[in-house]
């Protein structure tokens, strides 16, 4: 009885240790893509939703992040601004200095971003795309009522926390354009080395980062929300994977 007591001990023992490694190995796999840049998130939701599966994570479409702000500020990291606040079930930032915020679980590559938003006061809101740190490495789309006369549409590159000159030619709005007290439909779509903006479906803002130096485009990164000195409220904000 000892022996067989002891052999049934060693085949529990063993099954732990397997496990054990089976965990490790898995953890090991999941850092090296994530060094890789790989989007686990749009990876899984791919295979969740292949097999007929949706969840909250993963509400089918390709969609990989919807936030409607019904949660409050969960699944947002605030990086600037103390004054982010659910309004009247919408995300808001300022008045104040710079604000900015990240969704979580939204890295990824090629991918669309989707919003609702309403500028309130000041000059203007970016949607930050692959970016990364908060000293940004990424980019901006920037609905930019400050941007010259009568404001405009832009893209731009973010290099070590630093702005650069927007991309070129940038559009400017239309005369008589209402900035102010609107809500628009934001939606950026990111794919390789080329940025496309529309504006309540009407396409306002393109961009190709064919630089090599200081440094090549970047391929992969976070959204985010960013406001500078005025209030705009978001909502419905969504990624998307092809």
């Amino acid at each position: 009885m000892k022996r067989l007591h002891n052999r049934e001990h060693e085949r529990g023992q063993s099954a732990v240790e397997y496990a054990l490694l089976l965990g490790l190995t898995v953890l090991f796999v999941i850092g090296i893509l994530r060094v890789l840049g790989v989007d686990l998130q749009g990876v899984f939701c791919k295979v969740v939703n292949g097999i007929g599966l949706h969840t909250q994570a993963c509400p089918g479409d390709g969609v990989i992040f919807r936030d409607d702000f019904s949660n409050g500020l969960n699944g947002w990291e605030i990086d600037r601004g103390s004054n982010w606040r659910i309004e009247n079930g919408e995300l808001c930032a300022g008045p104040g200095p710079e604000h900015r915020a990240y969704g979580i679980d939204t890295a990824g590559s090629n991918y669309t971003v989707s919003m609702d938003a309403t500028l309130k006061s000041g000059n203007g809101y970016g949607v930050y795309f692959r970016a990364n740190n908060s000293n940004v490495n990424g980019y901006t789309f920037q609905y930019d009522k400050g941007f010259g006369t009568p404001g405009a549409f832009i893209f731009r590159k973010w290099i070590n926390g630093k702005e650069m000159a927007p991309f070129t030619p940038w559009q400017p709005a239309p005369p008589g354009y209402q900035w102010y007290n609107v809500k628009r439909h934001v939606e950026i779509s990111v794919q390789g080395n080329t940025y496309t903006a529309k504006v309540d479906g009407q396409v306002v803002a393109t961009a190709v980062d064919n630089a090599t130096n200081p440094v090549p485009f970047f391929d992969n990164g976070r959204v985010g929300l960013r406001t500078w000195g005025g209030e705009t409220c978001f909502d419905n904000v969504q990624v998307s994977v092809p």
